[in-house]
C-alpha cells in the first residue's frame, strides 16, 4: 500500500515544525537583555551607531541599559555591545576561539592589513599567535618599551606641527597611515638597537 503525496508533505511538515520548535527550545536566548528599540527592520540599530560622534551611542546605552545591550543588526539581526571587564577578558582570552569574528570585519580588516594575525581565526590565527608570541614576552616588551615611546613622541610632534602649521585650531590627521609608520619605525629601531 503506498502513501499518497498529501500525507508525506503533511509528515514533512510537521517534521520541519518539531525541528524548529527543537532547536528553538535548546538555543540560548538573549531576549531577557534590556536594549533600545529597533526603528528599522531593514538596518536595525545600525542607522543610530553611525550617528554623531564616535562611541557616543555606545555609551549612551551603556549608562542606560548596562554592560551588555542588544541590538538589532540588519534585517532584525540580534547583536551583543558588551563592556563588562569580566565578559571580555572571557571572550578575548578565556574562550577566544569560540566566539568567531564577523565576516564583514573579517573582510575590512583583510582589505586594511591583509591576511595577518587581526584577520585570521581559529587554527590560522593560533599559528600566526605562536610565531609571533615569544617577540612580545614581558622581557622583551620591557626592554623595547623606550624604543616605542620615542617612536610615538615623535609621531605626536609631527602632529602639533601639522597643527599649528595649518593655522587652525585643528587638522584632519590619516591615523592609521602615521601609526602604520610609527610601526614600522619602531621595528626598525627595536631590530637596530637588539643587534
Amino acid at each position: 500500500m503506498s502513501i499518497s503525496t498529501p500525507y508525506i508533505l503533511f509528515g514533512a511538515l510537521i517534521s520541519a515544525i518539531l525541528y524548529r520548535l527543537y532547536v528553538r527550545l535548546k538555543r540560548i536566548s538573549i531576549a531577557h537583555i534590556p536594549g533600545p528599540e529597533s526603528p528599522s527592520f531593514i538596518l536595525g540599530n545600525l542607522a543610530q551607531l553611525v550617528e554623531g560622534q564616535a562611541a557616543e551611542t555606545e555609551f549612551k546605552w551603556q549608562g542606560q541599559y548596562g554592560d551588555i545591550v542588544k541590538f538589532k543588526g540588519i534585517f532584525g539581526e540580534d547583536r551583543l555591545l558588551i563592556s563588562d571587564p569580566k565578559a571580555l577578558q572571557y571572550i578575548y582570552q578565556t574562550s577566544g576561539y569560540r566566539f568567531v569574528k564577523q565576516p564583514e570585519r573579517r573582510e575590512i580588516s583583510r582589505l586594511t592589513s591583509g591576511r595577518g594575525i587581526v584577520w585570521a581565526e581559529g587554527e590560522t590565527h593560533k599559528r600566526q599567535r605562536k610565531v609571533m608570541l615569544p617577540g612580545f614576552s614581558g622581557s622583551e616588551a620591557r626592554y623595547y618599551q623606550p624604543v616605542f615611546s620615542a617612536c610615538a613622541a615623535r609621531m605626536v610632534e609631527k602632529w602639533k606641527g601639522d597643527i599649528l602649521s595649518s593655522g587652525q585650531e585643528w587638522n584632519m590627521i590619516n591615523v592609521p597611515h602615521w601609526a602604520s609608520r610609527c610601526t614600522l619605525d619602531a621595528i626598525g629601531e627595536g631590530a637596530i638597537t637588539k643587534l
